[in-house]
């Protein structure tokens, strides 16, 4: 387990469309507080995470809350199912197995699930990240070594690799800093942040004609650039 994770940046603004979806919801999970992780609310949010997803509802706005949820709680440490305590080692481990002892499901196709939330992915590869460096023991140079590793890896998809290197140039770029908050928050997207900061080049797409050529030269070039 990880005390130096922070998941402030997963705040009402992802959890709301939960609270939203009053037909699909039941009290119980719509009257859960960040702070209340006790097993048997751990097990509210797990449960229904997993029946989102197995019953494709709302996904695209409602189901990276409830990951949310689960991620602010840490659900997979301690949920109570039938009486007993579940417990997954580990995020991924929770995510793979099957209900009732995880999502049942891939890290990847969890990634693909939660794409228009920036926040919630950025909280998934988090936990990964820490967890990259738990097997050797926390705090040792191995671990650490396996973090930065995580970190500049191409492992992931896109929008994983973009976060991770915002990341990186917000711990010492204050421009950095500001710019990524507004990708957690979806106020712009990961790739426009790191154009912003001049980490990564704009791409243009042209028809393979003439005419689409001469139009795109004149509208992007100077008479000196060409």
């Amino acid at each position: 387990m990880s005390d130096q994770l922070d998941f402030s940046f997963l705040d009402d603004s992802i959890f709301e469309p939960l609270r939203s979806q009053s037909g699909l919801n039941s009290k119980a999970f719509k009257t859960l507080s960040w702070e209340d992780k006790t097993p048997e609310t751990n097990w509210i949010r797990v449960q229904y995470a997993y029946e989102l997803m197995r019953d494709n509802l709302h996904g695209a706005s409602v189901f990276p809350g409830a990951v949310a949820s689960i991620l602010r709680s840490r659900a997979w440490e301690g949920y109570e199912f039938r009486g007993n305590v579940i417990q997954a080692s580990s995020f991924r481990q929770f995510v793979e197995a099957q209900p009732p002892q995880g999502l049942g499901t891939t890290i990847n196709d969890l990634m693909q699930l939660c794409k228009k939330y920036p926040a919630v992915v950025e909280g998934i590869d988090q936990i990964l990240k820490e967890e990259s460096g738990n097997s050797e023991g926390r705090g040792s140079e191995k671990s650490v070594a396996n973090k930065i590793h995580y970190e500049k890896s191409s492992k992931g998809t896109s929008l994983q690799r973009s976060l991770r290197q915002l990341r990186f140039l917000a711990t010492s770029d204050p421009n950095a800093q500001k710019l990524r908050e507004k990708v957690l928050h979806g106020e712009i997207s990961a790739g426009h942040a790191l154009r912003e900061l001049g980490k990564k080049k704009i791409r243009y797409g042209v028809d393979a004609s003439p005419q689409s050529v001469v139009a795109f030269i004149k509208k992007h070039l100077t008479p000196e650039q060409i």
